[in-house]
């Protein structure tokens, strides 16, 4: 029987997103996967549709919406693998009492703001040029496992190359586990 795993999109979902079917095809025969789609979730109006306009109604209303939601269908301990505001709705539905088995979360920069991390084990990956990643010294007050991708941007997660790279570790942890 596969592991359970959990695919939150980022703030696009997974309709916007032609990326994520690399990591669900690379992820499928190791894992049964469910998908939470963030924009879809959120109650986001459609018409709503430049980056800004659509970070500021997850920052206000659509972070929220989506950890009320997301709260009520993780009731038993699954992996996760979150994307960007995913990552962040995920953790802080992990501080609300979600169990997870393994935590990857990739370019959640709003992670920098969080003083609480969830138990378990929770790796997660950066561009080490993206200006908005938590430092050196977030990661070790909170005793973190995190990779950084030189020379990558937040967008790392869009590319193949970082994609084999992210699979490869969570397929191999969730072996260890």
């Amino acid at each position: 029987m596969k592991e359970q795993l959990l695919v939150i999109s980022d703030l696009w979902g997974f309709q916007n997103s032609p990326w994520i079917a690399l990591y669900l095809d690379r992820l499928a025969q190791d894992f049964e996967i469910s998908e939470f789609d963030c924009y879809l979730e959120s109650e986001i109006n459609p018409t709503i549709t430049s980056e800004t306009d659509i970070h500021q109604y997850f920052i206000t209303k659509g972070i929220e919406i989506c950890i009320e939601k997301l709260t009520k269908i993780t009731r038993k301990k699954t992996s996760i693998l979150a994307f960007s505001i995913g990552g962040t709705i995920a953790w802080k539905t992990a501080l609300k009492g979600s169990k997870y088995k393994l935590f990857f979360a990739v370019s959640a920069t709003r992670l920098r703001l969080e003083n609480k991390r969830p138990t378990g084990n929770i790796a997660l990956f950066y561009g080490a040029e993206d200006n908005s990643r938590p430092r050196e010294a977030w990661f070790e007050q909170n005793n973190i496992s995190y990779t950084l991708y030189h020379g990558k941007k937040h967008n790392l997660y869009m590319n193949s190359d970082s994609c084999t790279r992210i699979c490869s570790t969570l397929i191999n942890e969730n072996k260890l586990l």
